[in-house]
This record gives structure tokens, C-alpha cells and sequence, in this order.
């Protein structure tokens, strides 16, 4: 089976996997395989895209209308498995941060720039930026420890 990216509605993705896994159940287990939303946060990562390993991809699974659009092309074995590796939670070390450590973000228009945790919270942390002139709240799993030269 070959993996295809479908792209979708943005907002939809749950709606056209749990079509496609119907779609499975219904007749079609001999040509849809697995359906793959990688997701952070149960929100989707990549809005828009959801991937179908499939024996071959009629565009007759999903209808075109406003929710479910077109198949754009095939990705590889092994760019699946490191999206799963990456995405999947168990796989990410929970870090632990205390006030007073330096850290960075790592995505949106913070990211690697140092700041400074002012709270600790279970999933989020307060982090004052630019000696303490703005402060955000940024979810923990986005946060790292800063390590000079790196």
C-alpha cells in the first residue's frame, strides 16, 4: 500500500477521516489502510492534509464538495514514520522548568529568541521576553531549555 496526502477543507480533517474509516468498514478494508491526522493537542498540525495509505486512491472516496477536495500526490514510508516519531507524544521527553530558566520557544514569532520563565504552570508557563517589557503564556510543550551556543 502507498501513502497519499489529501488535502481537505482546513477544519474538516476529523470530518473526512472518520468518512474515510466508514468508508473502511463498509467494504473498502481491502483498500484503505490506515488514515493518519498528525496532531498536537488533539488539533491538527498540518490544517488542511490528512494522509490515506491506500492499495491505490480512486478520487471517488472522498466527493468533491466544500469539505473534501483532492488527493495531491504520494509520500513516502519512511517521511510517515518520521512524522509519526515526531508528532506522537509518548515519544517527546516531558521537560520540567522551574522560575528563573532561561528558555526559548520553538515555533511562532518568538521562536529562538531566550527568555526568562517567571511561572510554572502543568501545561502552560509565563515567560517574560526583552528584560521583562512583554510576557507571554506559552504552552510548555513548545518551550526548551536554552543552551548557550546552540
Amino acid at each position: 500500500m502507498q501513502w497519499y496526502v489529501v488535502q481537505v477543507t482546513t477544519a474538516h480533517e476529523k470530518k473526512v477521516k472518520k468518512h474515510l474509516e466508514n468508508r473502511k468498514q463498509n467494504g473498502h478494508a481491502d483498500i484503505i489502510g490506515e488514515i493518519y491526522l498528525p496532531e498536537k493537542n488533539r488539533k491538527p498540525i498540518m490544517p488542511g492534509y490528512i494522509f490515506v495509505q491506500a492499495a491505490y486512491w480512486p478520487d471517488s472516496f472522498l466527493p468533491h464538495t466544500n469539505t473534501f477536495s483532492m488527493t495531491i500526490g504520494t509520500v513516502s514510508d519512511e517521511e510517515i514514520t518520521r512524522m509519526k516519531r515526531k508528532y506522537s507524544p509518548a515519544q517527546r521527553p516531558k521537560q520540567v522548568f522551574k522560575k528563573g530558566d532561561k528558555v526559548v520557544i520553538t515555533v511562532g514569532p518568538f521562536a529562538s529568541v531566550q527568555g526568562t520563565v517567571d511561572t510554572v504552570g502543568t501545561r502552560c508557563s509565563k515567560i517574560s521576553y526583552f528584560n521583562g517589557e512583554v510576557k507571554i503564556d506559552a504552552d510548555n510543550e513548545l518551550l526548551r531549555i536554552y543552551e548557550e551556543g546552540a
